[in-house]
């Protein structure tokens, strides 16, 4: 079919020397040749060093060897269609049953495929003509019957180009991007140690306290449940040592933590600071609840454990409680007592600061 200007509507099929189904066997941790899976392919590249190795005998091997330039589809699952150009290729690899390979003929630019293969127009065709409702799939003859608008093999290289130039600039942006949010966390992370500093709010008189001398804990077996107790709702929030605010819901009432002031959440392994005004019942292992003594404005004891568990040594998912409870923090004070009046306006210097970034960090992120 002939579209404007010396473009041509064509089959996949008609463009392909081959298309096929690949081989089915175990993977195993050892071989001669590596065999390519649907669930090696992950956000368009491959870790060969995981892939896993097959039993084949070597002239089975020869009509399942992959080689540069090859397409590799996934025909069946919930990534039915999902396709991976193969590139620098190193090891003698076949692929598996599940994917459908394409080679093709020399006359057409592979890169331009790949991309036509991630269009809407591509994906449209594979949403009407997969087969099946849950566990939906594309063989062969489907993937055959395809269409692909194809200019001039010049124009298809020009093409390529200025997508490659797009990606280059989004990929600039993104990087420039992502410093910035760096460098917001950064701001933050220097805005607790100016307040930590004393540098904030002027007050002539610190005394410094280890953390574990301004907060008294609660237990928190008696308010836990397990993971698998959390519901997506209910009347009672859960909150874990998870980085989400809050993990999911319970009604299970027996178990919930009533509180009467503000407390501190803090994740055992995982160092994630949260701060809590409210009832709530405890997700799983390493939540560690810490109640302000009287003398501490209960914020200003969450920015201090917050900016504790920034500088305490990241031990991954080991415990970190007993670094926490032993890092000095300074409190002002007056008179030789703690200044709770201080402390209020060290937490609004700092929330005034973070707003900003907060509203910086909403602008980059758009």
């Amino acid at each position: 079919m002939l579209l404007n200007g010396n473009w041509e509507m064509s089959k996949i099929k008609d463009i392909s020397t081959t298309i096929q189904y690949g081989y089915t066997g175990s993977a195993i941790s050892k071989g001669k040749y590596k065999m390519l899976r649907i669930t090696d392919i992950q956000d368009d590249t491959v870790n060969w060093k995981t892939v896993p190795f097959v039993e084949i005998d070597d002239i089975k091997a020869k009509n399942y060897l992959l080689e540069n330039n090859d397409i590799v589809f996934a025909r069946t699952g919930a990534t039915v269609g999902k396709s991976f150009l193969i590139k620098d290729l190193k090891d003698k690899t076949v692929f598996a049953s599940y994917l459908i390979r394409i080679k093709l003929k020399k006359e057409f630019d592979v890169q331009y495929v790949k991309y036509f293969f991630e269009s809407s127009f591509y994906w449209q065709q594979i949403q009407d003509k997969a087969i099946g409702t849950g566990q939906p799939n594309v063989n062969g003859t489907l993937l055959g019957e395809l269409l692909i608008p194809l200019p001039p093999l010049p124009v298809q290289k020009s093409i390529v180009a200025q997508i490659e130039c797009l990606f280059a600039e989004i990929d600039r942006i993104e990087t420039a991007r992502q410093r910035l949010l760096q460098a917001v966390k950064l701001a933050r992370q220097k805005t607790l140690q100016l307040a930590m500093n004393g540098e904030l709010v002027k007050c002539d008189e610190w005394h410094n306290f280890e953390l574990k001398d301004t907060f008294d804990s609660i237990a928190s077996k008696p308010y836990q449940i397990l993971q698998s107790e959390i519901l997506g709702n209910g009347k009672i929030p859960v909150i874990s040592q998870s980085a989400s605010y809050i993990e999911g819901y319970s009604i299970n009432a027996e178990r919930t933590l009533k509180i009467k002031s503000p407390i501190i959440i803090f994740g055992d392994h995982t160092r994630n600071v949260k701060f809590i005004d409210f009832d709530f019942i405890v997700g799983a292992d390493g939540v560690k609840i810490l109640v302000p003594k009287s003398a501490i404005f209960p914020k200003f004891l969450y920015y201090s454990v917050l900016y504790a568990s920034d500088n305490i040594e990241n031990r991954g998912y080991s415990r970190h409680f007993q670094y926490l409870s032993k890092f000095i923090i300074p409190i002002p004070h007056k008179d030789n007592k703690p200044d709770i009046g201080i402390q209020r306006e060290i937490v609004k210097k700092i929330e005034d600061l973070f707003a900003q970034l907060d509203m910086i960090e909403k602008t980059i992120s758009k």
